[in-house]
């Protein structure tokens, strides 16, 4: 005896395979969600600023404030570019 000789088997593996279509049809009309323009001002002048914490490693932190340090910018200034501009490249 096989499975497909099961009605509640068969109709189980009918609604899989309708499941399976429909994913399918979503995944190809699927419309990638339009991201905010990064903002023109640095984080420090705008009003809409959060403190958020992030777990990083040290040497990337490390890493982080010496850039920073170089462009002369604070560090969170730098990890906001940094973000927004990731996720507008992808």
């Amino acid at each position: 005896m096989t499975f497909v000789a099961v009605p509640e088997m068969q109709e189980l593996l009918s609604l899989v395979k309708d499941l399976h279509a429909r994913v399918g049809a979503l995944e190809q009309t699927r419309v990638t969600p339009v991201l905010p323009a990064p903002p023109a001002t640095p984080a420090a002048e705008r009003k809409d600023v959060q403190q958020w914490t992030v777990r990083l490693s040290k040497a990337l932190i490390d890493h982080l404030k010496a850039v920073a340090y170089e462009r002369r910018v604070p560090p969170s200034q730098l990890v906001e570019e940094l973000v927004w501009k990731a996720l507008n490249d992808r």
